[in-house]
């Protein structure tokens, strides 16, 4: 649906650079033309981000970024292993557990899926020179 679209494509911006946390949103009116959107569809993608927790709505005052998400995102996931690697250190990662889970409420929140959507959920050691990264 279009608003999740535009509520997506809120989020990244909040989560990116464009926006940071206590900056106000530009107007409903400014959005829904950014967008190419009636307000009644940008107010449902700004329902989304406010249920998420990442906006806040004050009448009168605007709408403000209250949080960032903090889901990494898949490309970022090894750059613990490539600062060791890139500092000569060695590295060794075990697996501690592997599985598919249910989707919690606060993980399908921050993914937009379903609850109880099958997600995968591993947990593991990572030890640098034989010290366990904290």
């Amino acid at each position: 649906m279009v608003f999740q679209d535009i509520a997506r494509k809120l989020k990244d911006n909040i989560n990116g650079y464009t926006y940071n946390v206590g900056d106000l949103l530009p107007t409903e009116i400014q959005l829904s033309q950014t967008y190419n959107v009636s307000r009644n569809t940008l107010r449902k993608a700004l329902d989304i981000l406010e249920k998420e927790g990442m906006i806040e709505r004050k009448h009168g005052a605007g709408t403000y970024v209250r949080r960032k998400s903090f889901i990494a995102h898949v490309e970022h996931m090894n750059c613990l292993s490539e600062i060791a690697k890139n500092s000569g250190k060695e590295i060794v990662s075990q697996i501690m557990r592997f599985e598919v889970q249910g989707a919690t409420h606060l993980i399908s929140r921050e993914l937009n899926i379903t609850e109880n959507e099958p997600v995968y959920y591993i947990k593991r050691l990572r030890i640098i020179d034989n010290k366990l990264a904290q």
